[in-house]
């Protein structure tokens, strides 16, 4: 599995915890647009399927909290 970059660790767990893309944006100083894209390169380094935005993130969690990601 490919190592996740520090903002990629950032922006998951701000997911975890129940953030927006709005609300990353906000707090991170950064776009939504880039938020989406971080969200994607996390959803395609985790292996995680386009299932919909609410299982992505569901699933998302589900591997943050089981501490299955990487930081690089």
């Amino acid at each position: 599995m490919e190592k996740l970059t520090k903002r990629e660790c950032e922006i998951m767990q701000l997911v975890a915890l129940g953030y927006s893309d709005k609300g990353i944006a906000e707090k991170l100083f950064i776009t939504e647009n880039t938020v989406k894209t971080h969200r994607h390169k996390i959803y395609d380094k985790l292996q995680i399927e386009s299932e919909g935005k609410y299982n992505q993130r569901v699933l998302l969690v589900n591997k943050y909290i089981d501490g299955l990601f990487l930081r690089g």
